[in-house]
């Protein structure tokens, strides 16, 4: 009868293994305590470090507040190598630039519109001194970034809120649709994106449009070099409520209502920035400082809005779905959409700002007839319709002037002929037109509304109770779940930070957004 030996030879294969698990485990746990001053980890980081380190590709999706900027701020430590993080909002580099520095990490630089000229070709001169490297997709396409950074042997690159490569590449922002070939010419650096949620259509878009779809270990090939870390999108913290109301007049009584009585500080999401402009006006005279973010506002003001509410000089901000990203706010209490958002994943992401000190919290969506409508019309408008596709095919103007335009010389330089492009549009509008109706269905659901969307993203249902959701038709109290003004006191002003001072130095003639 065979037995299991009682001792490893000191040669036995799998003894170097053990060794080697251990020894890194230990490493990330020493850089843990010597860079962030913790002794734990979150669920999720570990795992998508030990990835990293042992040389795989990874498409990390946890829930927001998982600490996911850890993760690569860490693995930078560990590979002591520079780190280039593809980031979509200005406000979410600058935030992310000062985090570092005022945790002592001066080598960090953000690459953005913000800079003139001559100061950004003094960084990029100087582009290898930095750890770590922020940019926008869009100042990756510009040859000069391009060249500098390839001298600087980039040896992590993360694509942080990566579902935007998904959500926003096709039609919004197609420089996008470009990381995979600029990974390519970076000579496929070790990659990993980041974000709170993406369902399988988003995920395989993330992996395709960053050639990591080749590389997704399979029952046949397990040993390939991307691993998927997910965690689940529920957060039980947040009790979730559809409210039908019977008219538009109806609907904005009742976010008054809503806001007088709820705790605060909170988010309300809005698909017109007219409409946040008014309510953040409307709220501010009855009292309640409000403030409205959204595209059309310039960076001063957006920086300024963003900063006031982080440091709670602000209760409510009212904001399109350009406001929340890189939000590193615990304390929102409540998040409610006023219009509807697009779709599932949207939704999740959007009411994932709420309660991420993992106390009770309230996502409520307000819903009026005819609200499917806007976003209907939204998913067809966003796309160039046959007509314009066609006249820019058959006259392609000397200077691109409109987004559409953009949009359209981007495919036709990357190869789509003009009634190529049109079938993509057309395919385009029809997933999203999809997406829209699924998220409508779901707010018509009468049972459990935390079961119905833990479905949606393939999750098994977790157990219903007073604390979980509100489904359209029945009622709720904010009293009972502790979330009225008197529940919960609001604190007017605790200073996260000098924001003022790091106001007056961003949008200075010679601020270079780094710490030489």
């Amino acid at each position: 009868m065979n037995h299991d030996p009682l001792y490893v030879k000191p040669n036995d294969p799998r003894l170097k293994l053990s060794e080697s698990v251990v020894d890194l485990a230990r490493d990330r746990a020493a850089a843990l305590k010597t860079h962030f001053n913790l002794s734990t980890f979150r669920p999720g980081q570990a795992e998508a470090i030990d990835s990293l380190q042992q040389g795989r590709n990874v498409l990390a999706i946890l829930p927001t507040g998982s600490g996911k900027t850890l993760i690569y701020e860490l693995t930078t430590y560990l590979i002591n190598r520079p780190c280039l993080v593809v980031s979509p909002l200005l406000s979410l580099m600058q935030d992310q630039v000062g985090r570092l520095n005022q945790r002592g990490e001066k080598r960090a630089v953000a690459l953005n519109s913000l800079l003139t000229k001559p100061e950004r070709d003094g960084l990029l001169h100087h582009l290898r001194r930095y750890r770590f490297i922020f940019v926008s997709p869009e100042m990756l396409q510009n040859e000069a970034v391009q060249a500098a950074i390839n001298l600087c042997n980039i040896g992590l690159m993360v694509i942080d809120e990566a579902h935007c490569i998904s959500t926003w590449g096709p039609d919004f922002r197609p420089a996008y649709l470009s990381l995979g070939d600029i990974r390519k010419q970076l000579g496929r650096p070790l990659t990993l994106a980041l974000t709170a949620t993406a369902d399988e259509q988003v995920q395989t878009d993330i992996l395709k449009q960053l050639h990591l779809d080749d590389s997704v270990p399979t029952a046949r090939q397990p040993q390939q070099q991307t691993q998927i870390i997910k965690h689940s999108v529920n957060r039980p913290n947040i009790f979730m409520t559809v409210e039908s109301v019977a008219s538009r007049k109806a609907k904005a009584q009742r976010l008054l209502a809503l806001v007088s009585e709820i705790a605060k500080p909170g988010i309300i999401y809005f698909s017109s920035k007219s409409q946040a402009d008014e309510w953040a006006q409307r709220l501010s005279e009855e009292g309640y400082p409000a403030a409205s973010y959204h595209a059309g506002l310039d960076a001063h003001t957006r920086y300024t809005v963003q900063q006031q509410f982080m440091s709670n000089e602000l209760q409510v901000v009212c904001a399109t779905s350009a406001f929340g990203m890189g939000i590193d706010k615990d304390n929102i209490r409540f998040v409610i959409h006023y219009h509807l958002p697009s779709n599932l994943n949207d939704y999740v992401q959007e009411i994932g700002r709420a309660g991420r000190d993992g106390k009770q919290s309230i996502a409520v969506c307000l819903i009026a007839p005819g609200d499917a409508q806007l976003p209907a019309d939204l998913v067809s408008l966003q796309l160039p319709g046959d007509a314009q596709v066609n006249a820019f095919y058959a006259n392609t103007p000397a200077k691109m002037v409109t987004d559409s335009d953009r949009l359209i010389e981007y495919y036709k330089k990357h190869g789509d002929s003009a009634s190529q492009l049109i079938t993509r549009f057309h395919e385009l509008r029809h997933k999203r037109q999809f997406a829209l109706r699924k998220f409508v269905d779901f707010t018509q659901t009468t049972d459990c509304l935390r079961t119905a969307l833990l479905r949606e993203f393939g999750e098994p249902a977790t157990e219903h109770d007073d604390h979980c959701c509100a489904p359209i038709g029945t009622t709720f109290s904010l009293s009972s779940l502790g979330l009225t003004q008197s529940d919960v006191e609001f604190d007017k002003k605790i200073e996260i930070s000098d924001w003022h001072q790091q106001f007056e130095a961003l949008f200075s003639e010679n601020f270079t957004n780094s710490q030489r």
